[in-house]
């Protein structure tokens, strides 16, 4: 029973770093030998491999995007504008050819508040998003160091039980 706990503790701790468990079942040592031995060397894995906290990142580098857009609202902007065009009448010599050029400065004066409540509302979302990050990086914590702590135990155990059995077969 020993061993099948530290089984499962280790497939979790391999299902939470990102890993595949394998589909044939491997002892407690193969499973052991994938694994780290130290909690924070776990911990440290599982946070660079754990799919919800890459996408929480990702998020987070989107709503960060996002103020910077949003922040631009404030700088001027140039536009150019070029064209050209002509007309030419079939068998006269009269033909008319334009061309134009525009070029178009705009400086953001006021908005009515409208581009400080786009910032306003990109930063709680910003701040949604990593909250959110936080609770992923949380719980993953939380399972890594449960599964870690399960694993622990079921070593304990399964050394005990093995002691025992020796100390009976003598």
């Amino acid at each position: 029973q020993s061993a099948l706990g530290l089984t499962a503790a280790q497939e979790t701790i391999l299902r939470l770093n990102a890993y595949s468990v394998p589909k044939t079942v491997l002892t407690p040592e193969e499973l052991a030998a994938r694994l780290p031995e130290r909690l924070p060397d776990l911990l440290n894995l599982a946070m660079r491999n754990n799919p919800r906290i890459s996408a929480r990142l990702a998020q987070m580098d989107a709503a960060s995007a996002q103020i910077d857009q949003a922040r631009a609202a404030y700088n001027p902007s140039v536009n150019l504008v070029l064209s050209t065009g002509g007309q030419q009448t079939a068998g006269s010599r009269d033909n008319a050819f334009q061309s134009s050029a525009l070029v178009r400065l705009s400086v953001p004066l006021y908005s009515g508040g409208a581009r400080e409540a786009g910032i306003t509302k990109r930063h709680e979302n910003f701040r949604a998003v990593a909250f959110d990050k936080d609770a992923a990086v949380l719980g993953v914590r939380a399972a890594v160091t449960s599964a870690f702590d399960r694993r622990t135990q079921a070593k304990d155990m399964l050394a005990v039980a093995r002691r025992q059995l020796s100390v009976a077969r003598t």
